[in-house]
């Protein structure tokens, strides 16, 4: 979910619509749904230079533009579909529900979500639809907007002028928009109609269904208009039209952050590195209001440096961007002390990445649902209620912005009726997040009590989304589609990876000798040579605590590519199948990150590569995803640099 481009949900009912069910009529969908032909495709997996295709099935199902007209204009609703891997395929599919809202569940699917979902696939063929408004399927993206993230970093505008600024080129995407399409012809519960078209196209009789963020949105509105053809949903990261989130966000997000802080605290290593926390961050904050500090952001993508000058507004937003993630939590105490002592280096790179990445989320579809489901059933009281004194609620006046844009956009005019509270006796689903900064666990609570047949699982060290970086989340998914009956174990909650903080984490380095001669390297003390995984040329290594993985390796008379994929091969045979993610070329090396599927926790790695004459050496490092940002640079680098092949 995005806030004004990046916020997403509360989670407070509204009140007298409490009892109400979802009344809006559904139209005939059966009636104007003709049967769509699969055709072979391929999809994209990874980003950039890392990115592969895999086989799949694809297919365009026609909708009418406006279910009021059946007849009339028609708009193509892109599907595709991977196909389960293993042959006892189960006869209902998952079906992905994509976040934002305005984010393309094809293209996300394959560059945040192709890892979480290796069990589930097993068993399951995997839908992925491009909503009205996004990806393929008559996107709604506001490219007046999105072409100009990058350069606008350089600019130091005040919140007031950026707003100013953000509504002109609104009004300019809406008239160039409205030669072709009605932005007031999506809405929540206009997916969902199209998304019971595409079941009876594709010829499904029930379905599961997987919404995160947003999707849990469009999940609870399908729930309610088409809830007889879902066998099971799970809810992930869940909010609803009814929770204001746009008022709760500033809230959720210092929570949040205070809970990181208290973390960081409570580690005596942490604590004495980045001591006092709340204190630099508002150090920073008061810096930043007198003066803004020009600096440099260097893309991920890209690999290029871009100008940025860094206000308060926009620190205040990487930390928020760092909190949806709980792979990023563990770089938030070295981003507010860095910052404290001048250095914005980590910050107005993370700024940089949500510009190039910017397109990627259909703004104008973002708008038509928040400018139809949320701002109109804001009160003066609600507004009233959620004002907050945090850090955030002093430089966000979020519900204002939001009423100045949706003045610019077109959108729908609903029914209470039609964001009411929805109430279901199908099996649910629910995975929350402690550390989430949007859609508190309190928002899972609350559906946990609407839904009579539900349950929820909460992770004590996980954020936004906690399918992404957790291997129990992704086990008790399984189990629970498997067999949606039956009583769910949740055991393996308790073996939540707490954070490490980087730069908390500390190794003394020891010489080591390839007992074959093949190289010498320095490795961290005390960690532990495993002969029996090795697989020539890789040898490997574990931590004290078997917990994080090393593999180091020189791959003679081979180019770094070769050298690439026969490391992934080792790997996957000895430690789990590898899932490419990104890879990034800088000099002479490459590093390519990774999911690694692991039975109990879910890994990242990353491999460092690089070539020296005829022949290719890597180092490797995988951990699971709440640690691996604070422990690579104190092992797999100075590994890397001391690596000597023979």
């Amino acid at each position: 979910m995005r806030l004004i481009q990046k916020f997403v949900l509360s989670g407070v009912l509204l009140g007298a619509l409490l009892s109400t069910l979802l009344t809006s009529p559904v139209p005939s969908i059966a009636a104007s749904t003709a049967t769509a032909a699969l055709a072979p495709c391929k999809f994209d997996v990874g980003l950039g230079a890392a990115k592969y295709q895999i086989d799949a099935k694809c297919a365009v199902v026609p909708v009418p533009e406006d279910w009021s007209k059946p007849d009339g204009k028609k708009l193509d609703i892109h599907v595709t579909v991977l196909a389960a891997t293993k042959s006892n395929k189960q006869a209902e599919p998952i079906f992905y529900f994509e976040g934002g809202p305005g984010a393309s569940a094809i293209t996300n699917f394959g560059q945040t979500f192709y890892a979480a979902y290796r069990s589930l696939r097993e068993s399951y063929d995997v839908v992925l639809i491009d909503q009205r408004g996004t990806g393929s399927s008559s996107s709604l993206q506001c490219t007046e907007v999105t072409d100009q993230e990058l350069a606008d970093l350089s600019k130091a505008q005040d919140d007031k002028e950026g707003t100013a600024q953000f509504i002109e080129r609104i009004k300019a995407c809406l008239t160039r928009l409205s030669a072709t399409t009605d932005p007031a012809l999506y809405t929540s519960k206009v997916f969902a109609d199209d998304t019971d078209a595409v079941r009876i196209a594709l010829g499904y009789d029930k379905v599961n269904v997987y919404g995160s963020s947003y999707g849990t949105w469009l999940g609870q509105i399908y729930l309610g208009r088409h809830g007889d053809h879902i066998k099971a949903i799970v809810l992930d990261s869940v909010a609803g039209p009814w929770n204001f989130y746009l008022l709760d966000a500033s809230k959720n997000a210092q929570a949040s952050l205070d809970k990181v802080f208290a973390l960081c605290k409570a580690d005596s290593t942490c604590n004495q590195i980045y001591p006092d926390l709340p204190s630099k961050l508002k150090q920073v904050l008061d810096k930043l209001d007198k003066e803004p500090t020009k600096t440099f952001g260097l893309g991920t993508l890209t690999l290029k440096s871009y100008p940025v000058t860094m206000t308060r507004s926009r620190f205040l937003e990487v930390l928020r961007s760092a909190l949806y993630l709980s792979a990023n939590i563990s770089v938030i105490p070295q981003m507010v002390v860095q910052a404290a002592n001048g250095d914005f280096t980590l910050s107005a790179a993370q700024l940089t990445l949500e510009a190039e990445l910017a397109s990627q989320v259909s703004l104008g579809m973002y708008y038509s649902v928040h400018c139809s489901e949320s701002l109109p059933f804001y009160t003066d009281a609600l507004i009233e209620r959620y004002k907050s004194d945090s850090f955030y609620g002093a430089g966000v006046d979020g519900d204002k912005e939001l009423a100045e844009t949706c003045k610019a956009w077109r959108s729908a005019e609903l029914d209470p009726a039609d964001v009411a509270p929805v109430k279901s006796d199908r099996p649910v689903l629910i995975l929350g997040g402690a550390l989430d900064p949007i859609t508190a666990v309190a928002f899972g609570q609350e559906t946990n009590q609407r839904l009579t047949h539900s349950t929820l699982v909460v992770f004590p060290y996980q954020a936004h989304v906690p399918l992404v970086g957790s291997k129990c989340a992704q086990n008790i998914t399984k189990a629970f589609f498997d067999a949606p009956e039956k009583a769910i174990d949740t055991s393996c909650v308790a073996n939540d990876v707490k954070p490490i903080f980087a730069g908390a984490y500390q190794v003394e380095l020891a010489p080591y000798s390839d007992p074959d001669g093949a190289f010498s390297v320095n490795i961290p003390k005390g960690w532990i040579a495993q002969p029996n995984k090795a697989t020539s040329p890789m040898t490997f290594f574990t931590s004290p605590d078997g917990v994080q993985l090393l593999g180091i390796g020189n791959f003679k008379n081979m180019s770094g590519a070769a050298a690439e994929k026969a490391a992934f091969d080792i790997i996957g045979k000895t430690y789990g199948a590898v899932d490419v993610q990104i890879a990034q070329s800088m000099l002479f090396i490459t590093i390519v990150q990774h999911g690694l599927d692991r039975p109990d926790q879910a890994y990242i790695g990353a491999l460092l590569i690089r070539s020296l004459g005829a022949d290719t050496q890597v180092v490797w490092q995988a951990a699971p995803a709440n640690i691996l940002q604070a422990v690579l640079m104190p092992v797999a680098i100075p590994v890397f640099t001391s690596l000597v092949a023979r």
